[in-house]
């Protein structure tokens, strides 16, 4: 690919994403894609499970595990500090203006499954104060970042150390009981589904540039600061559900997804009342906002 040619999927990616012209030059290959949603097998596992760790938190009077959805509730709450997600082929980066307290949702782990990603731990922090997490599970890696980021010269030795250290234990330090049971309740995932939750995850902060619609993470201050808001995303196989209750509508959810510059390649959107439903290959995601029920 022309460097002229990479450069412009570059300025095309920054400005839906929101990322600098530095964050996200590692994530755009030769491929011709933005590179989004080009990843390592691991990397899109990882990502198809943090969207269902984020996106699930029924209202109090609703949940079968009330201090589980407190949990949910502060983790919301420490996810106003993401600013922008830059999804790179062997890495996820979190780009936060307080990468401590958003560290804190992903990999706090207790033995009563309450809080964290199973499988996903702290490995280091270097000097620049970015934070490098290994998921056993899948051997992805996530760095937790400040905004703006610092130099990133040493990120593809570390990335490298980390796979090293994976190999070297054999995938990670043992899972205790509560992990290993709440990863094997989850329902199985297609392979569609999967590629199709990560690219959800990886758009939840992006935008368009003229302004047509705005993830905002799925209204996440709304979620964390009302006791009426919720999320529920769910499914099987090759079918899956998202329902939410913020202020984003259902309508925006779609288009990100199916952008014509910025969605996932081959998803298509089509309305399902109530709300839409996205297809991919043999995939779909229903999507219902707030749109026809009360809020507010």
């Amino acid at each position: 690919m022309p460097a002229s040619t990479r450069r412009q999927l570059i300025a095309v990616r920054c400005r839906y994403t929101g990322e600098t012209h530095a964050e996200a030059a590692p994530g755009v290959g030769r491929d011709g894609t933005i590179g989004l949603d080009r990843c390592t097998p691991g990397q899109r596992r990882l990502r198809a499970l943090l969207a269902l760790h984020l996106l699930n938190c029924r209202p109090r009077r609703r949940s079968r595990l009330p201090a589980r959805e407190i949990h949910h509730r502060s983790v919301w709450w420490s996810l106003n500090t993401l600013d922008v997600i830059s999804a790179h082929y062997d890495q996820l980066v979190l780009r936060s203006s307080n990468p401590e307290v958003l560290m804190w949702p992903l990999s706090a782990w207790n033995t009563t499954y309450e809080i964290g990603l199973p499988g996903l731990r702290l490995m280091s922090r270097d000097s620049q104060g970015r934070y490098h997490l290994l998921h056993g599970p899948t051997g992805a890696v996530v760095r937790v970042d400040h905004r703006p980021p610092g130099r990133t010269g040493r990120d593809a030795e570390i990335v490298e150390r980390l796979r090293g250290f994976h190999r070297i234990v054999g995938g990670h330090p043992e899972l205790d009981e509560s992990e290993q049971w709440l990863l094997g309740a989850l329902p199985p995932v297609s392979g569609d589904a999967e590629q199709l939750l990560a690219a959800l995850l990886v758009r939840l902060t992006s935008a368009h540039p003229e302004g047509r619609w705005a993830m905002d993470k799925v209204g996440f201050r709304d979620l964390a600061c009302r006791a009426d808001s919720w999320c529920s995303l769910w499914g099987h196989g090759d079918h899956w559900r998202l329902r939410w209750m913020s202020a984003v509508p259902s309508m925006v959810v779609g288009e990100a997804l199916t952008d014509p510059v910025f969605g996932l390649a081959g998803a298509e959107l089509a309305p399902l009342r109530p709300g839409f439903v996205v297809h991919y290959r043999q995939a779909t995601l229903r999507l219902r906002g707030p749109e026809g029920r009360v809020w507010g």
